[in-house]
């Protein structure tokens, strides 16, 4: 049977690559990303179960299982009397899609930060590979997306602190040496040093074809994904670090050091120092309200 494998990370950190790149060993394999753990697995666990007839219905309406691909047995899949039930049926529909003679069966999905105490729940076994980038750069990355560019400023700081204090907590203290962190500038700078590290954690060979990642890739990216993921169809990209030098400003900058200072310093990310004292004390209060916010959510939301 095979392992499971989830990857973590805050949005736009580099989850889609080193997803495409772990897809390409010839013992992994990953399913398109289709959010279950947060829209199904976290709802069932704190018994709101629908009923079968229900829950297929809403599966077969749903956009992201249906990148999972045609033909899917949705009344099979909704035979589920509780989390754990649904859990296996879940994964066993995923093993079906990829076949089951690899060493690990992956899921990536950067929604899936919050939920690790979840995931441990349902999946004891799991293995876990974090992945973490510089906040400015994150920032920067979602402000500029389709998806991200209309959300508040201090609600993208916010969500990133959130997520990343939660994974780093729960990650080692849940899964231990099951639990795996990586940083996006690393995996740039030294991709092959990294993925044999990545390799060696998994028990795995490490195989050059993982830096030949781009085709494989375009099985997993749907085309509502393509315009903020096309990056994966080309080679690594070892200069796309430190962007938010040139293309954040000041005012931008310091209420992300101001709002994450001690997280980034934790994170071995240096401080510039920009901006005035009004840019670093009053404009990034909202990001510190909201900060709050974001911990009282999660508390509310856990199991």
């Amino acid at each position: 049977m095979s392992k499971k494998l989830f990857i973590i990370g805050v949005g736009r950190s580099g989850t889609t690559l080193i997803m495409s790149m772990m897809n390409a060993h010839s013992q992994v394999a990953f399913v398109p990303e289709t959010h279950f753990i947060k829209k199904y697995i976290v709802p069932a666990l704190k018994g709101k179960l629908p009923s079968s007839s229900e829950l297929t219905t809403k599966l077969q309406s749903d956009k992201d299982i249906q990148r999972l691909g045609d033909g899917l047995d949705y009344t099979s899949l909704s035979l589920s009397s509780n989390a754990n039930e649904l859990a296996n049926n879940f994964w066993n529909t995923f093993e079906s899609i990829v076949g089951s003679d690899v060493a690990f069966v992956g899921d990536k999905d950067p929604m899936n930060a919050p939920y690790l105490s979840q995931i441990k729940s349902v999946y004891p076994d799991a293995y876990i590979l974090h992945i973490i980038r510089d906040p400015r750069d994150v920032i920067l990355s979602r402000i500029k997306s389709e998806w991200g560019k209309n959300t508040p400023f201090f609600l993208h700081v916010a969500e990133y602190q959130s997520h990343i204090y939660q994974a780093l907590g729960d990650g080692r203290d849940l899964f231990g040496e099951q639990y795996h962190e990586i940083k996006y500038e690393d995996l740039l700078d030294d991709s092959e040093g990294i993925l044999k590290g990545v390799c060696e954690w998994l028990n795995l060979p490490y195989e050059q074809e993982m830096l030949n990642y781009q085709e494989k890739a375009k099985a997993l990216i749907s085309g509502d994904e393509v315009s903020w993921k096309s990056n994966v169809f080309k080679p690594v990209m070892k200069n796309n670090t430190a962007k938010w030098k040139k293309e954040l400003n000041q005012s931008q900058i310091a209420k992300i050091e101001s709002g994450l200072e001690n997280l980034m310093t934790k994170l071995g990310y240096e401080i510039s120092g920009s901006g005035n004292f009004f840019q670093k004390n009053i404009a990034s209060l909202p990001i510190k309200m909201a900060k709050l916010a974001y911990r009282l959510k999660a508390k509310k939301e856990s199991v």
